[in-house]
């Protein structure tokens, strides 16, 4: 590999360096080795990552050699750019002295083209799950020689079915009916609301000070169908009353996001929060 080495003195030098590389399929990982006169820098490595390749960079010529050793710490291990005496002799060495130390790793990629077409077992032994279930897909290979298998399929996800939905609305969000799924003989939501949060748990940073659910409120509550109860200032207790009911909720600040969680509560979350709930004037007009 041809280089020029410029001087401060304005001159140039022509060097070299060789650089062997081979194939080894008996390699679980890259090896690779540099040598600078006869002495190995053992700090040196462009090719561990890269498995079933070895190579070796060696330089044995004046100039390239002299530059490479004012690189070299007081160790002679490596090849880097923070010592100050090739500043003395040498002028933009910097980037000569890293495209020597890369220059495997480079010579590797010309020499070896992307792939052309997907490989679906291309990460299969790193990424797995041992499992005998005899319903998981077979691990795909083509049945003949240069035959491209086949994609597999996903099978189709599903959200489950709930008898209720949610949907957001101008400065707030709706709750009702949904007929994918039947009522239960005890339907009952607890309504949890907050503003977004850049990270932590919206609902354990709400504050009073951010909108609160009480009589003469700017939070505006519409609805039919159920019997809504308020509890802990920011959550909201629904029974529906009637097979089709809705709840709208506004005038959260519009400029905010909103979290809203949906949960259903069960007879015995029932008893024991009961005595904690606050009537809201009923069932709604």
């Amino acid at each position: 590999v041809p280089m020029q080495i410029e001087l401060k003195n304005g001159s140039t030098e022509d060097s070299y360096f060789d650089a062997f590389l081979q194939r080894d399929e008996n390699l679980e990982r890259g090896e690779d080795h540099y040598i600078r006169e006869g002495m190995t820098i053992s700090h040196v490595s462009a090719l561990r990552a890269r498995r079933n390749l070895c190579g070796l960079l060696f330089v044995d010529d004046k100039p390239l050699s002299a530059l490479l050793g004012d690189a070299e710490g007081p160790a002679h291990t490596d090849w880097g750019t923070g010592e100050s005496r090739p500043d003395r002799s040498y002028v933009r060495w910097k980037w000569r002295v890293s495209f020597v130390k890369n220059a495997l790793a480079k010579i590797t990629e010309y020499l070896t083209p992307p792939p052309q077409e997907l490989d679906p077992n291309l990460l299969a032994d790193v990424f797995y799950v041992d499992d005998t279930d005899d319903t998981c897909p077979a691990p795909i290979a083509p049945e003949d020689e240069g035959e491209t298998p086949s994609p597999v399929k996903p099978g189709d996800i599903r959200p489950p079915k709930r008898w209720y939905k949610l949907t957001g609305q101008n400065g707030g969000f709706r709750v009702a009916r949904s007929r994918e799924s039947e009522l239960p003989s005890n339907p009952r939501l607890q309504i949890s609301v907050a503003y977004d949060v850049p990270s932590g748990n919206p609902l354990t940073s709400w504050s009073p000070f951010d909108f609160e659910f009480r009589d003469g409120g700017p939070i505006q509550l519409r609805g039919h169908g159920l019997q809504v109860k308020r509890r802990n200032g920011n959550v909201l207790e629904c029974r529906a009353s009637a097979e089709d009911f809705a709840l709208k909720v506004v005038g959260f600040d519009p400029i905010r996001d909103l979290y809203v969680r949906v949960e259903e509560l069960t007879s015995e979350e029932e008893e024991a929060e009961e005595s904690e709930a606050i009537a809201l004037n009923g069932v709604f007009p």
